[in-house]
């Protein structure tokens, strides 16, 4: 059925498959949220019946170059908005809270899976990697592309229901370090791993130096077009200009920062925060950008759907509930530690925890680039694969307990609303 549609659709222009994607993501996000479910699951949803490994409507082809671009587009433009989340009046009173809740859960998530799959994986049935270097490097690995949250997720379900509130700025303000960390583990886990598979890393290098440069790198860019933009402002006429002129310095932060290989989403982060916290009045340059977040929402994450696997699902059962369940009791226990720790309010401890499990593209990413420090074909295979149908079960699952937090911290501002 796949190839019959490939060869039907395989000529078609990249604006037909755009206007599938919008169209479909509307008619998913309408069925979940007739079930009371965040848009977001409907959005998955709708992308997994699209995708090569159901009905094939979308190719791996189209997936893959024509529309590839779409999720650079919306990561960059979900970053400045959770930038613009990042005021420093509110953060004064929460930074140390969200500084220290993003490393304790982040590091207790990579403690947790790394363990979990060299000590006990192995000798669980259906394992398929034996002990030895490969599996420790896929170990290492694993715990540090676990430690990402997708803040797209997060982002989406927090604009769905308006929520504002201290645990919305605290769970906001931790996905945005989150990525950062995980950049910084990962990096230093690739060192380690390669080193086992004898490629000669430097730990230091790999796992230090680089990651540092980047997102230096990464926060210089954002910070630079932030102060662009700025000086822009005196000669703008008309409020219509803020939209063009906004997303204009969006995609150049977001192309400068791919084409360095720095972290766009750091960039376009940090050129958000500049604007909120520089700018007498910011508010008109975020709220331009709310106004077209729906559809984008709805292209990225019926994209991001019709890239998961259906069959990814029994590729690796046994490592798959292996890094969920570690994954999941490191995020919630490792973000309700910290909230302990910083001595955070009581809504922050009690619901911030069920707002940090949504899990993708970050990961995705990175078990990617994760596969050549792998020496095992077969080891990183697997890996891949466990990755990918943990993705799909965090994403379907994640978007309602995102829900859920908001509305039990009373912070959720739309909770019937369309």
């Amino acid at each position: 059925m796949s190839e019959g549609w490939t060869g039907i659709l395989g000529s078609a222009h990249p604006l037909f498959y755009l206007g599938i994607l919008i169209l479909c993501g509307y008619a998913g996000g309408r069925a979940a949220h007739a079930l009371n479910l965040p848009r977001i699951t409907g959005y998955i949803l709708a992308g997994m019946l699209l995708s090569p490994s159901t009905t094939g409507i979308l190719g791996a082809g189209v997936l893959e170059n024509d529309l590839s671009l779409i999720t650079d587009i919306a990561l960059g433009i979900i970053a400045f908005s959770i930038g613009g989340t990042l005021e420093f009046d509110k953060l004064r009173k929460l930074g140390k809270t969200i500084i220290i809740i993003t490393f304790v859960q982040a590091l207790a998530v990579a403690l947790l899976v790394s363990a979990s799959v060299i000590f006990l994986f192995p000798y669980l049935p259906g394992a398929g990697i034996e002990p030895g270097s490969a599996l420790v490097a896929v170990g290492i690995l694993l715990g540090a592309i676990c430690a990402a949250t997708a803040p797209a997720a997060v982002l989406s379900v927090v604009h769905e229901y308006k929520a504002k509130g201290p645990m919305t700025t605290v769970l906001l303000g931790v996905i945005t370090l989150d990525d950062g960390i995980t950049l910084v583990l990962f990096s230093m886990a690739a060192g380690i791993a390669g080193s086992l598979g004898g490629k000669g890393v430097s730990l230091v290098q790999a796992g230090l130096v680089e990651p540092g440069k980047e997102i230096l790198v990464a926060l210089l860019i954002g910070s630079v077009a932030g102060l662009l933009l700025k000086l822009m402002v005196p000669v703008i006429r008309r409020r219509k200009a803020l939209l063009g002129l906004t997303l204009g310095t969006i995609f150049l932060t977001s192309g400068i920062a791919l084409t360095l290989h720095t972290s766009s989403l750091l960039a376009c982060m940090m050129l958000g925060l500049f604007l909120v916290n520089t700018m007498n009045q910011p508010e008109p340059w975020f709220e331009v950008i709310e106004k077209i977040e729906e559809p984008l929402f709805a292209m990225f994450f019926v994209l991001a759907g019709a890239h998961l696997k259906i069959g990814a699902l029994a590729a690796a059962g046994t490592l798959t509930a292996v890094i969920i369940t570690m994954r999941t009791v490191g995020k919630l226990g490792g973000s309700y530690l910290g909230g302990v720790i910083s001595a955070a309010p009581i809504v922050v401890k009690k619901y911030l925890p069920l707002g940090l499990l949504p899990q993708a593209g970050v990961s995705i990413g990175l078990v990617l680039a994760a596969k050549e420090y792998v020496g095992d074909l077969s080891a990183a295979r697997i890996m891949v694969n466990a990755i990918l149908a943990s993705v799909i079960i965090n994403e379907l699952i994640s978007p309602i307990l995102v829900k859920k937090a908001l509305i039990k911290s009373g912070e959720a501002q739309n909770v019937g609303g369309e």
